[in-house]
């Protein structure tokens, strides 16, 4: 990577003692210190549907969101979600978001998530990119997106109803609760042996398979907050475990509910007063009465505080698939290719560079960052490059040693987000640069032209040409030869007053420039 760096003045004062009675001059000089590197930081600010960390094929960017570096303030999100801070210094530094409110958790992987308002630390030693999944709520699915799975209870809102749920819906009949009415999680239908997973990264609290009994494990999550799946045939996995988002935990059964497999998923937080009380992952609607279910007494606790009725899936009331992105399909991409100078010449520099465009994720503004981009030409140079913050790669090298036409061709291989492209160009080689030269009688007193090169029109100044005339001197014709030198302007001239039949203008080349000439004739 290439690093900027600046210079910092240093102001330095030098007290310096003059005579024996310790009067003092002081002066100031200033002194140039080592270069600092500095560095660029971006990434994506993005809605983490699956909390994954990753930006996957339908997760939007987030606009118009502050971001603070090291506690200021340093930038904002551009419409499609990028932010970039410029001349950070290498070393650890903090950032922190501020996305619209309904966005209350952030994540970088399946192994992690914390409130929005917990900065991320990240270490700076390179132009670096750092990506910010935000989520509404903390929690996926509790199994994959292949599991047939049917929802036959919500958690119940009303203890004075028969099961009222978040959207407002109630359903007649006990279901056969204890105590009636009361149905503190969400039951989901599914076939035993259903492999359930972690629903959100934590630490596996406890687990029962006491024969008889509803067999049950308990995931603790950060700040409270715990997970109960119950009605499993048995876990995959011991006490004291950390699992991530994914991970799978437990086979579905039927304990304690024979001949009626499912899930019970329940969600729920211990609070100060020691009680563990569920809560429903959804946000109710409005009139739906909002509390908790208080474990082990099942009483019903009404409260209006935040944290029992904010709802804690990742996306709202639209629960998401952890495994949604393996599931998705790759975007696209192009490469634009392009090799200067044209033509190329034989053992000297040429730069091969290019821009690579995309249709979704590793995306700012059309262009994929920081992909790896492979070169080769076909006399036998080959290379990796990695597109830059604007999708930009480029690299450096000479052309052959011999003549002729090569292909350059830049590959981007499939990956996990792009499928793969290639664009190829046919660059010619040459052993000295075409040249091309005029001649024109000017005002019938003056022979002229210019000379210039083929490739890039430049004019050529300070080179030797031979003019070459056949005239009449007298009665005689003779022909004579003049060496001339092009101005800095590529033009060279010879004023001619005989009369002339033929004029030839010879520039003759060199170890850069190909010779040509060009004759005129009366």
């Amino acid at each position: 990577m290439t690093s900027k760096s600046r210079r910092v003045p240093i102001l330095v004062i030098i007290v310096v003692a003059v005579g024996s009675i310790g009067s003092y001059l002081l002066t100031t000089r200033t002194v140039m210190s080592s270069p600092v590197a500095t560095f660029m930081l971006y990434g994506k600010l993005f809605f983490d549907y699956n909390g994954n960390g990753n930006q996957d094929r339908g997760e939007p960017g987030v606009p118009d969101a502050v971001i603070a570096l090291d506690g200021k303030n340093a930038t904002s999100t551009s419409s499609a979600g990028w932010y970039m801070v410029a001349d950070l210094t290498r070393g650890n530094h903090t950032i922190r978001s501020f996305p619209p409110r309904n966005f209350r958790y952030v994540c970088e992987s399946v192994a992690e998530h914390r409130p929005v308002e917990e900065p991320h630390e990240i270490s700076v030693i390179d132009d670096t990119r750092k990506d910010i999944g935000l989520m509404e709520g903390f929690l996926t699915l509790p199994f994959s997106s292949s599991t047939p799975v049917e929802i036959a209870d919500h958690f119940d809102h009303d203890p004075g109803l028969d099961r009222m749920w978040w959207n407002g819906r109630t359903l007649t009949g006990s279901g056969g609760h204890s105590p009636p009415h009361t149905h503190p999680g969400i039951d989901l239908v599914m076939p035993i042996g259903t492999v359930l997973v972690a629903a959100v990264s934590g630490r596996v609290a406890g687990i029962n398979t006491t024969p008889g009994s509803v067999y049950w494990i308990a995931v603790s999550i950060r700040d409270g907050y715990g997970m109960t799946y119950l009605h499993i045939d048995k876990p995959l996995v011991s006490t004291g475990t950390t699992v991530k988002r994914g991970e799978p935990i437990a086979l579905s059964g039927d304990t304690g509910s024979p001949g009626s497999p499912h899930l019970e998923f329940q969600l729920w937080r211990l609070m100060p007063d020691s009680k563990h009380y569920c809560i429903d992952p959804y946000s109710p609607v409005a009139g739906v009465p909002k509390g908790a279910w208080i474990a082990g007494a099942w009483e019903w606790f009404p409260s209006d505080e935040t944290w029992v009725s904010q709802g804690y899936w990742t996306r709202g009331n639209d629960p998401q698939y952890f495994d949604k992105a393996l599931a998705a399909e790759r975007g696209t991409c192009r490469i634009e290719l392009d090799v200067s100078p044209k033509p190329g010449q034989v053992n000297r520099p040429l730069t091969i560079s290019g821009v690579m465009y995309g249709s979704w994720r590793c995306i700012r503004d059309g262009m994929v960052v920081r992909k790896p981009v492979t070169i080769t030409a076909g006399w036998g140079f080959s290379t990796v490059l990695t597109t830059d913050y604007y999708g930009r790669f480029s690299i450096s090298t000479n052309c052959p040693s011999t003549g002729g036409i090569y292909s350059i061709i830049a590959t981007f291989y499939e990956d996990e987000d792009l499928t793969e492209t290639s664009t190829t160009i046919q660059y010619e080689v040459v052993a000295k640069i075409p040249t091309t030269i005029t001649i024109s009688y000017v005002g019938n007193r003056e022979f002229g032209g210019y000379l210039r090169r083929v490739d890039t029109g430049a004019y050529l100044a300070y080179k030797p040409a031979r003019l070459t005339v056949t005239y009449l001197s007298g009665t005689t014709w003779r022909t004579d030869s003049f060496d001339l030198q092009t101005r800095q302007d590529g033009y060279y001239s010879l004023e001619f007053l005989f009369y002339w039949n033929t004029a030839t203008i010879v520039f003759e080349g060199d170890e850069t420039y190909a010779s040509s000439s060009a004759t005129i004739t009366r």
